[in-house]
């Protein structure tokens, strides 16, 4: 069983992080965060990137802002010096890293409140099995139905290094404890995926290439470092 630790943080750490994170994060990090338009979107980018050099700096025996990290031609990224392997999602308010030594990992939040268009549970983002039981449920419940799928295939993806280069309706999951992959992986692969609701405010989707993993979720502190579940 491949061991998966999932670390996460919330905008109400951007003032316990205040200005280390400006020390932490690269030059390029800096730019990409400058970029953004809106100030939440940028302090949740400097937010999940700082505590990802965080978390990686103790592997590598640097400080956060040398940790040498990559990106493959794919565009995911990867730790130079190997040894871990990671992914990062950031939503509006919310942002984790999944890290495993033992298995390649892809990580996605969305707000569970997030409003979703017709249009989407209508894409191509779904399987006609999977559009089916959105659509069977209450209309109040449709939207979280299809974020829950959303994520899990974003995850899988990510973790795949495939992103949008792959359409999102060539996989389908079956939305039971945990979610069951169906479709859209070869046999030999032997991925996993978890669901679930963090502080009934964000869905995570989490994915692992092992046969079964055990996931342990814990909160990121940028004042005493880690803190408990």
């Amino acid at each position: 069983m491949a061991v998966v630790d999932v670390w996460w943080c919330s905008l109400d750490d951007f003032v316990a992080a205040g200005a280390m994170l400006d020390r932490i994060l690269s030059d390029d990090e800096r730019s990409r965060r400058d970029a953004f338009v809106f100030d939440i979107d940028r302090q949740m980018y400097a937010l999940s990137h700082a505590m990802l050099r965080l978390l990686l700096a103790p592997h590598v025996d640097t400080i956060p802002s040398e940790v040498d990290i990559r990106a493959a031609d794919d565009g995911r990224p990867y730790l130079a010096a190997g040894g871990i392997d990671f992914n990062l999602s950031h939503t509006k308010g919310w942002a984790a890293v999944a890290m495993s030594r033992e298995a390649r990992v892809g990580i996605d939040v969305e707000a569970s409140s997030r409003k979703v268009d017709s249009l989407l549970v209508n894409s191509m983002i779904l399987t006609d099995n999977e559009r089916h039981d959105c659509l069977s449920q209450p209309a109040a419940w449709q939207g979280k139905r299809f974020l829950s799928y959303w994520v899990l295939k974003e995850s899988l993806l990510k973790g795949l290094g495939e992103g949008l280069s792959r359409r999102p309706d060539e996989l389908e999951f079956i939305l039971t404890d945990p979610p069951r992959i169906t479709k859209g992986l070869r046999l030999e692969q032997p991925w996993c995926s978890r669901l679930w609701e963090q502080d009934g405010r964000f869905l995570v989707g989490l994915a692992a290439s092992a046969p079964s993993i055990d996931v342990r979720c814990r909160r990121f502190s940028f004042d005493s470092k880690f803190v408990g579940d």
